[in-house]
């Protein structure tokens, strides 16, 4: 289920945010990427909805903002299929971060005080058997770009 709305980050349009049921134990892996190659500080928000992947930094889902920049993250392409973008839309400097689902829904965000203004993310959350972080084996589960223009 997808209710992802730009409108929802008034304070950067350019900022991310989707809201997904997770499944208990699963573990996920989330990729922050820098909309055509831009690059820039980005908070985090890993909160629960319900009342290069090897280096994935582990986040719970407390509502604790992780600060992050993609400035130095590996190039990631290949992102989830979208029909009204070409790949080179969504190819630029990606930061992993892995959770594990607790069963309820999930929102994921860049949409923070810390996400520097104008710096257009796209969010992709990836599951795979095992947690492998074999490309050919991730399930795209949920994505968002809350393109602002």
């Amino acid at each position: 289920e997808s209710d992802n709305d730009a409108s929802r980050c008034s304070s950067n349009p350019g900022s991310s945010t989707l809201f997904m049921n997770s499944v208990v134990g699963q573990k996920y892996y989330v990729v922050i990427i820098g909309i055509n190659n831009a690059t820039g500080n980005f908070g985090l928000l890993l909160t629960d909805e319900s009342n290069g992947c090897n280096s994935a930094q582990n986040i719970l889902v407390d509502g604790t903002v992780t600060v992050g920049s993609n400035e130095n993250g590996t190039s990631v392409g290949g992102i989830c299929d979208r029909e009204d973008y070409t790949p080179e839309d969504y190819h630029g400097l990606g930061v992993w971060y892995s959770f594990t689902g607790t069963g309820r829904r999930v929102k994921i965000s860049t949409c923070t005080d810390e996400t520097d203004a104008g710096f257009d993310t796209y969010i992709a959350v990836y599951s795979s058997p095992g947690g492998s972080c074999n490309a050919t084996d991730w399930t795209c589960v949920q994505e968002s770009d809350n393109d602002a223009s």
